[in-house]
């Protein structure tokens, strides 16, 4: 499917990276990852007005409001990555009953999470997903204008960014970016052996572009 080489990818890899002594925001290539990206880069919150319109275009059957234990332990553990951003208050957290492995940040305000998905990964392959679903807020500006082009490799580009913006948020909380692959082959296997081929498979990197580029990313950011 058409998708760039990994030396295009690790340099805008690096072009989401803050450079010392320079715009964090607006880093050169030649920079180090630095998790100052994730303060300092921050987006404003939507506001409690556009977080109560979001939720109005949420449809009322499908949401799961009654969990078990391992569910509830799961969806905990999810808190731990929005405070790192400073979003345990501002996003809201759903369950839904859907057939395929799936979570999406909608409305920068509500956080999706399907039941396959909270069933197949583990607490800290959930966080790395998420992790990854809070970057696109980061670049929700880039990512719109690319997919409303058509423009899909430079979507790629971003969902890349998002990787590396999730490599940043594992190391805050001493998780291994190992656990972001796995969860990311987890997902795309369980979704491809029951559904086939995903619609929009071809606005991602392949897998084993994404597993080396979050290795290479991790080892920079260490």
């Amino acid at each position: 499917m058409g998708s760039p080489n990994v030396s295009r990818w690790s340099l805008f890899l690096l072009l989401v990276a803050p450079v010392c002594g320079a715009d964090v925001c607006h880093p050169t290539p030649d920079g180090l990852p630095d998790r100052a990206y994730l303060t300092q880069c921050r987006p404003e919150p939507v506001s409690r007005e556009e977080k109560a319109a979001v939720l109005q275009t949420l449809p009322r059957q499908g949401a799961i409001t009654v969990f078990s234990p391992a569910q509830r332990a799961k969806l905990d553990a999810v808190n731990q990555v929005l405070h790192v951003h400073g979003r345990e208050n501002v996003y809201e957290v759903r369950l839904i009953d859907i057939p395929q492995a799936w979570t999406g940040l909608h409305g920068r305000a509500v956080l999706l999470v399907s039941v396959p998905m909270l069933e197949i990964l583990s607490a800290a392959e959930l966080q790395a997903l998420v992790a990854h679903e809070v970057g696109h807020e980061y670049l929700f500006r880039e990512y719109e204008a690319a997919h409303f082009a058509g423009d899909n490799a430079r979507v790629r580009d971003v969902e890349a960014a998002c990787d590396a913006i999730a490599v940043l948020t594992l190391a805050q909380l001493g998780i291994p970016a190992a656990r972001l692959a796995n969860a990311i082959e987890k997902v795309y296997w369980y979704n491809r052996s029951r559904f086939g081929v995903a619609l929009n498979e071809s606005s991602y990197p392949t897998l084993k572009q994404r597993r080396r580029l979050i290795a290479e990313f991790s080892r920079r950011t260490r």
